[in-house]
């Protein structure tokens, strides 16, 4: 099965993936020091539109989110 690692590290945030058995061998894969969501596929198909939804709220607003401005992307991805 195939895993995303959604990583965070002061205002960076960058995209990781592993195939694995479960969500046990993901997290050794993907293990690092810093904090992160490690998500199965499925689950990352589930929630993506939310989270792309709630981003584009916050960018229409002008708010800062993850540290840059709409006009320089947002979020290091």
């Amino acid at each position: 099965m195939k895993y995303v690692a959604i990583n965070f590290y002061d205002d960076e945030v960058w995209v990781e993936f592993a195939e694995a058995k479960n969500g046990e061998e993901a997290e050794f894969i993907l293990a690092r020091n810093n904090a992160q969501v490690i998500l199965s596929r499925e689950e990352v198909k589930s929630i993506l539109p939310q989270i792309l939804n709630e981003m584009d709220l916050r960018l229409e607003k002008k708010e800062k989110w993850g540290g840059y401005e709409k006009s320089k992307g947002c979020c290091g991805v």
